[in-house]
């Protein structure tokens, strides 16, 4: 089989292409049915995400707010002296 890298000539070389396109055949079965699987699983994560998105674009805007409501009576100085002396940190797991 001229053309075909590393397949034998002749009717072992078809046994050999025929072996290969097996395999490659049940490959692809076998990926489209894990994609079939991990879609619903991709929708679903990302409506999460979307929804934490938003609740986190709220949060921030709620905060926003309250820190200008803050700067305007009391100034930069009362915002600093309220807040603690060290940085806060978060972990997201």
């Amino acid at each position: 089989m001229p053309g075909v890298s590393g397949a034998p000539p002749g009717r072992a070389g078809r046994n050999w292409l025929r072996r290969r396109l097996g395999t490659a055949e049940r490959g692809r079965v076998q990926l489209d049915r894990k994609l079939r699987v991990l879609f619903p699983e991709q929708q679903r994560l990302q409506l999460i995400a979307d929804r934490q998105r938003a609740a986190w674009s709220t949060a921030c805007a709620e905060a926003r707010t309250w820190h200008l409501r803050t700067a305007v009576l009391n100034g930069q100085d009362g915002i600093r002296l309220s807040s603690p002396g060290e940085r806060l940190t978060a972990e997201v797991t």
